[in-house]
């Protein structure tokens, strides 16, 4: 094992954390007039994050709508919010 790359792995780490992050942060400016509490957000945004990494073929996104539908109550800023933040 090449010990001389293990300096990378914080690298990447860091950012991977800085990446989603800021992705989370636009995520929320974007559905900021939907007044969701902050932690009910980042735990949202967790969740769903997790099931993109999990589910093939951008079905998770299907999934991100549903959710933020859910915590907006609103189905069209969930659905729009979502395609602001991917496009």
């Amino acid at each position: 094992m090449n010990f001389s790359l293990l300096w990378l792995i914080p690298l990447f780490l860091a950012g991977f954390t800085l990446v989603h992050l800021s992705k989370m942060m636009r995520l929320y400016l974007i559905l900021l007039e939907s007044k969701i509490e902050f932690k009910r957000f980042v735990l949202t945004y967790l969740k769903t994050t997790l099931t993109n990494l999990i589910i093939p073929f951008k079905l998770g996104e299907i999934f991100r709508i549903y959710c933020f539908s859910r915590e907006t109550k609103v189905f069209q800023i969930g659905l729009f919010g979502v395609l602001v933040d991917r496009f």
